[in-house]
């Protein structure tokens, strides 16, 4: 009998009301907070450089990098806040930081996740202007016009995510979770709209917008075989920008199969398409690393240091014949793919089961969807020379040299 109590333990002894809390071996916590800890940091790490890079030159202030920038922070959230937390959830099987703060962290979650998204559909009308119309681009797409974008994608993403949780409390099995639990239930309407709302009517509009992308890139290279350099940069980035549509929904996909199916349960299944989600968040700086030379040169030169000398942020980061734009397009919609890969199967498996947030298959998906904001700056160092060169400079701190933010970050790229 004593040795089959000591088994027995609670996130909180003294609560009569606490939830049981599951013990590893110290091999598995070790393990598995090493991981937590290097994900976060790479995701951290990876989206800062991002984040900098944009922010720092003038050359890389346009519309589409503004875009960029806006999903860039809402990675950096979730590996400085979504990821750390989670992790140390699902190690310790308990909430150990207050009702008050898991309700922020939730609404934190639920933000994020709809900013994102609605990130990728600005961006993937950007780029449909872009290639179809890039003589008027300048006039139709500005920077003030992408910054009152993304300030009411940040809006609308905060009001829906209050207004779903706000729902979601007088659910019977949010209110009788045990002390400890730091999970929302739904009810299965309220599924069925989250799921079209946040994930299926914006991949919609994606998935439309980027095919009609593809079109007019293939009819005009039938019609037109040498392309002036505008035009190609925009068909390039196009493609770039499509790839981390790809890798978006390849991260979230899974999830959504497996929320249907098994429902939210805490399974294996459902914890590992949560931490692709997570890695998601890490590739894109990754694609834009592989297609973006501004954004190797931009990295080079904050890694480099060379951000810290006078009149950096004027550094030349493309060459004269600049083709980063079409190529942007294509690295952004990797991005989205892999962003919707994560979600997918985390929303069919909440559709198929019951509506709670517990079970491992829909933890395996959730974590999906936690890497998932790891993932895009790994995108954006494979595609964006720019982003590696930005990198370059910020880690030899050479963006704190004066004037380093005039630096070309293209033209000087090697």
């Amino acid at each position: 009998m004593e040795d089959n109590s000591q088994e027995i333990q609670y996130c909180f002894s003294n609560n009569n009301l606490s939830c049981f809390r599951e013990i590893k071996h110290e091999v598995e916590y070790v393990i598995l907070y090493m991981f937590i800890f290097l994900l976060s940091a790479f995701t951290v790490f990876l989206n800062l450089l991002v984040i900098i890079s944009i922010s720092h030159f003038e050359q890389l202030h346009t519309p589409t990098n503004l875009l960029i920038l806006s999903l860039a922070v809402a990675d950096l959230i979730v590996g400085l806040i979504v990821i750390p937390l989670m992790g140390i959830t699902f190690i310790e099987s308990c909430w150990y930081f207050g009702e008050a703060f898991c309700s922020l962290v939730l609404f934190i979650v639920f933000m994020v996740v709809s900013a994102s998204l609605g990130n990728l559909v600005f961006i993937s009308i950007d780029r449909y202007i872009a290639v179809s119309d890039p003589l008027r681009y300048t006039l139709r797409v500005t920077t003030d016009k992408a910054v009152f974008c993304i300030i009411i994608n940040w809006l609308c993403s905060s009001i829906y995510s209050l207004i779903i949780l706000y729902n979601s409390m007088f659910y019977p099995e949010t209110q009788d979770r045990c002390y400890g639990d730091c999970s929302v239930s739904f009810k299965f309407e309220h599924v069925v709209t989250d799921l079209i709302v946040t994930f299926v009517a914006p991949s919609y509009v994606i998935m439309s917008i980027y095919v009609k992308i593809f079109c007019v890139a293939k009819y005009q290279a039938k019609v037109v075989h040498s392309f002036t350099g505008v035009n190609r940069s925009q068909r390039k980035a196009a493609k770039t920008l499509g790839i981390v549509v790809m890798v978006y929904f390849m991260c979230w996909v899974p999830y959504y199969i497996v929320s249907l199916i098994e429902g939210n349960e805490p399974t294996v299944e459902f914890n590992v398409t949560c931490w692709i989600l997570y890695m998601n968040s890490c590739m894109n700086p990754l694609i834009y690393a592989l297609f973006y030379k501004w954004f190797r040169k931009s990295a080079k030169h904050i890694m480099s240091l060379k951000i810290f000398k006078p009149s950096s942020e004027y550094f030349s980061l493309f060459p004269e014949d600049m083709k980063s734009e079409r190529k942007a397009a294509l690295t952004l919609g990797i991005i989205v793919t892999v962003y919707l890969v994560c979600w997918i199967p985390f929303f069919i498996l909440s559709l198929t089961e019951n509506t709670g947030m517990a079970s491992t298959t829909a933890y395996i998906l959730l974590w999906f969807l936690y890497i998932n904001s790891g993932l895009n700056p790994l995108i954006y160092a494979f595609f964006y020379p720019w982003f590696k060169m930005s990198v370059k400079h910020i880690l030899t701190l050479r963006i704190f040299q004066p004037e380093s933010s005039m630096m070309d970050i293209f033209t000087d790229y090697h």
